[in-house]
């Protein structure tokens, strides 16, 4: 409990760093543009790896995993924002997927996560506008609407929510069990687009951004690279969809 309690103030304290209040959902890869010299790069990274975090003096580094689905990608991410905030014991953190090879800090980073999609008092203001409160009886129906409701609007992913609801006393060890699975189906049966449930697809699976295209940017602008090399920089970045035009004042026009 007291790893939930720090991990939740902390959540809301950067929220509130990012401008952001406890109550709304909230965009967390547009975050990551205000953190100076943070590059984020999208990325497969295999079935074993779901992040990883590089703090360097000048420099910081996240990377996630687009073969997961959107949902786990925003989950990881926030994760990765505790270790480069908040675990300053480590330069690189490499996250594996598998709890069976979490130590406390994945653990507390894993809270922090949930908490920062989803603060604390956002998901209490949830359960009372659809009367759901703890052991209460409610039908199968009732129930899956509300997940799915809640985690389309602040884009959880289903596992991430399901603990916070066994949390609090909503749902059980056999309702979280049948809400884990057809995750998809019953949210197009519900209306829902599904694309919280799916990995990232086309040029959004491997992608730089942040600093590492805001250096290429400044350096092409005061002449210190050439078009070419810019262009070559961009291509490692997997940013061809930035095209350079030769301006006056080196701009990079997305």
């Amino acid at each position: 409990m007291e790893r939930k309690d720090k991990a939740a103030r902390r959540a809301e304290e950067l929220r509130a760093d990012f401008g952001k209040d406890n109550l709304s959902p909230i965009d967390v890869f547009a975050c990551a543009r205000e953190v100076p010299r943070l590059t984020t790069v999208s990325y497969p990274l295999g079935d074993s790896i779901s992040g990883m975090c590089v703090k360097h003096g000048d420099f910081s580094l996240i990377a996630f995993n687009s073969a997961q689905t959107l949902g786990r990608q925003r989950f990881t991410f926030a994760h990765e924002l505790h270790h480069l905030f908040f675990d300053d014991a480590a330069s690189t953190v490499i996250c594996p997927k598998s709890t069976k090879r979490y130590d406390d800090a994945e653990w507390t980073a894993d809270a922090f996560a949930s908490y920062f999609l989803l603060p604390y008092h956002a998901l209490r203001n949830e359960l009372r506008a659809r009367g759901l409160a703890p052991m209460a009886p409610i039908d199968d129906e009732r129930l899956l609407a509300s997940v799915v409701a809640i985690e389309q609007k602040f884009g959880i992913s289903r596992l991430a929510l399901l603990v916070r609801l066994q949390d609090e006393g909503i749902v059980d060890d056999a309702q979280k069990e049948s809400l884990s699975r057809n995750v998809k189906a019953g949210a197009r049966k519900l209306g829902y687009p599904t694309a919280l449930y799916e990995p990232c697809r086309g040029s959004r699976a491997r992608m730089a951004d942040g600093d590492y295209i805001d250096r290429i940017a400044d350096l092409f602008g005061r002449g210190i690279l050439s078009q070419g090399k810019a262009e070559e920089l961009l291509a490692d970045g997997f940013r061809d969809d930035i095209f350079i035009e030769t301006l006056e004042d080196g701009e990079i026009v997305d």
